[in-house]
């Protein structure tokens, strides 16, 4: 029998890593973008490399920290992916779904 991964889990530090990572995505993404308009001053390409740029730098960041801890499952797809080929169990995957809903709310709140 295929032993269970520890990235896969519903550990207090693997719900906390993922929460914590798309609340920290969400709000790069919004902030980015509002301050990449505001420092642009009306150049559209401008404000989009550097939208880009920070989302990037952040997502690999995020990624790089959070792999070891949970899987950095951020995009709750890479979740749904894995369940439908049985790599990760249904229990396993629900969990932290709620949470990265939580976590996308948070920064809009």
């Amino acid at each position: 029998m295929k032993k269970e991964s520890p990235r896969y889990s519903t550990t207090p530090q693997h719900l906390l890593a993922e929460f914590i990572g798309t609340l920290v995505l969400v709000a790069t993404v919004i902030g980015s973008g509002i301050m990449a308009e505001r420092m642009a001053g009306g150049n559209a390409a401008v404000a989009l490399l550097g939208n880009t740029l920070a989302n990037c730098l952040v997502l690999w960041l995020l990624i790089e920290l959070l792999e070891p801890v949970s899987g950095a499952h951020l995009n709750p797809v890479v979740t749904l992916v894995m369940w439908r080929r049985r790599q990760v169990k249904a229990d396993l995957a629900i969990a932290p779904a709620n949470l990265r809903r939580s976590g996308t709310v948070t920064p809009l709140a």
